[in-house]
């Protein structure tokens, strides 16, 4: 994307420190009330967007009030963990119960080996995919966390996240690196690697090692972690400072590593370093704060290292504090409904239960889709649990 300036298209040569400047960023901080508000208006959306059968309606347009025919089985899947994550936060029955159907959604077009390996299908498509097998994963960690269930009703939920993580593990390949793709069938892996895909892989196996029992995964994360900063991160910088395949990694490696971190692995102090420095990447050679784009996937893995940068009173905790209210503030800008939307989106209809709530992809982009509504609405539990409370907002 060019940085070039709206006014007379000179090119912007702020020194590297830019983030300290008062002028172009100047405002007040987001609250807690704003982020509380985010949260609630997000679960509208969400619980608005679920289809009867458990998926969810993929993009809806506010001006036009007309539905998308586009349709992402990994964004699908992130939606059902969103439901999960938000359940986990502020359980209730409502949640529990949209939460349910998605999962049985998802359980009507599963395949199960004969040795036990889980995969989910997507209806309709014709491919597996490695993103969507995690992010269900995810899903049954989540509300297991949440000790949402009857002995019966936890053992299957148990069953199915070993069951998806047996499968992660069968499609590694001699190098450590997952493929994207695999055979809806057989299971067998037959696409290229991911750092989206590979980063919700990893994400998966650190939280059922820390959250689910599975301890005996940790060697295999360890391998995992290093393969993908490897590939996803030292080798992309190298060929492109700025690199795509490092932006697509960010959020999930960043949330992953914070696992690792906080389970005080041996190597918690190297993931610890790497957290933080790809952090300051994402700022000052992402330029985050300068993308035209919804970037709240971004913060996903920025609060992330602003608790660890906490935790270790490391002096990159201010900056990450900067960069996180200026970036929250302006993303509940693009929030339907929200008290701090910009003007184009304070025209969206207030009596639309299917936009309230909804986020947009950019400033004046009318399209809501699900998984921008449930990136931000992420990212946004995440300000309250390890950045709000630490900041006094």
């Amino acid at each position: 994307m060019s940085r070039a300036r709206a006014a007379g298209g000179t090119r912007d040569r702020r020194p590297d420190n830019w983030w300290t400047g008062e002028t172009r960023w100047r405002g007040k901080p987001v609250s807690r009330f704003d982020l509380d508000t985010g949260v609630v208006l997000g679960r509208q959306f969400m619980l608005a967007s679920q289809r009867r059968r458990g998926n969810f309606v993929y993009e809806y347009d506010w001006r036009s009030r007309l539905y998308t025919d586009e349709d992402n089985q990994v964004r699908q899947a992130g939606a059902t963990w969103g439901l999960a994550l938000l359940h986990r936060a502020h359980p209730g029955a409502q949640t529990r119960a949209a939460l349910l159907r998605a999962l049985d959604f998802w359980r009507a077009g599963e395949r199960v080996d004969e040795q036990g390996r889980r995969w989910p299908l997507y209806p309709g498509d014709g491919v597996a995919r490695l993103g969507t097998l995690a992010l269900i994963a995810l899903a049954h960690i989540e509300l297991l966390r949440t000790d949402d269930g009857d002995a019966d009703a936890r053992a299957d939920w148990l069953g199915t996240v070993h069951g998806c993580i047996a499968q992660i593990l069968r499609l590694r390949d001699a190098n450590g690196r997952i493929p994207d793709i695999f055979d809806a069938h057989t299971g067998e892996g037959i696409g290229e690697p991911s750092p989206y895909s590979e980063g919700e892989a990893l994400l998966a196996l650190c939280k059922a090692a820390r959250h689910a029992g599975c301890d005996d995964l940790w060697s295999a994360i360890d391998a995992l972690a290093e393969a993908g900063y490897d590939a996803n991160v030292r080798v992309a910088r190298a060929e492109d400072a700025d690199s795509d395949t490092t932006k697509g990694f960010y959020q999930w490696a960043s949330m992953s590593w914070h696992e690792i971190i906080g389970a005080g692995r041996d190597r918690a102090g190297l993931w610890s370093g790497r957290l933080l420095e790809l952090a300051v990447w994402m700022i000052d050679t992402h330029r985050i704060l300068e993308r035209r784009r919804n970037t709240a996937y971004a913060f996903e893995g920025l609060v992330c290292a602003f608790d660890v940068a906490r935790r270790n009173d490391d002096p990159r905790r201010d900056k990450l504090d900067r960069v996180i209210r200026m970036g929250l503030r302006n993303l509940s800008r693009w929030q339907v409904g929200h008290h701090l939307a910009n003007a184009f989106v304070a025209d969206a209809p207030a009596d639309d239960p299917h936009a309230l709530g909804g986020v947009q992809n950019s400033r004046r982009n009318a399209a809501l889709r699900i998984d921008v509504a449930q990136h931000q609405t992420h990212a946004l539990l995440l300000a309250l649990d390890m950045w709000v409370t630490h900041t006094g907002r």
